[in-house]
């Protein structure tokens, strides 16, 4: 299997659904704003950022694994229900909820843009890691 990770995003016509796949429970106020002001950043009217698990944050605590497991079920269930058609990688590491996250969007062939140097050798050790064979273009 082929994965598609890619350094920019891909030219299209229509917006595009881009999921925001960022760090969390190791800062959850500042990632929370950090967050934001990226989906606010990137908004436009050929991307849609696209961050469900913002919204989990005001009703779940990241900090029960019970909850926590609701959240990641939540994100599953949308990349495999919805049409988002990239993930984007940020921060300057992958945290295990975002391995979980990389892991699905790769599992449905959905294509995944680092955002950064360091997210990319993380991502390719994760990729290496699965036994998964990355495509990368810049």
């Amino acid at each position: 299997m082929r994965v598609p990770i890619q350094s920019g995003p891909r030219e299209s016509k229509k917006p595009k659904l881009v999921y925001i796949v960022h760090p969390f429970r190791s800062d959850p106020e500042e990632n929370r704003k950090k967050i934001i002001e990226i989906c606010r950043r990137i908004h436009s009217e050929r991307i849609v950022p696209f961050a469900p698990y913002i919204a989990g944050t005001f009703y779940l605590s990241d900090s029960d694994e019970k909850q926590r497991k609701m959240a990641m079920d939540m994100s599953r269930l949308i990349f495999s229900r919805s049409s988002v058609d990239e993930a984007w990688v940020f921060g300057e590491h992958i945290s295990e909820g975002m391995a979980f996250e990389v892991r699905i969007a790769l599992q449905k062939g959905i294509p995944i843009i680092c955002k950064s140097g360091a997210i990319r050798r993380d991502l390719m050790r994760l990729v290496r890691k699965r036994g998964l064979a990355a495509k990368t273009s810049n």
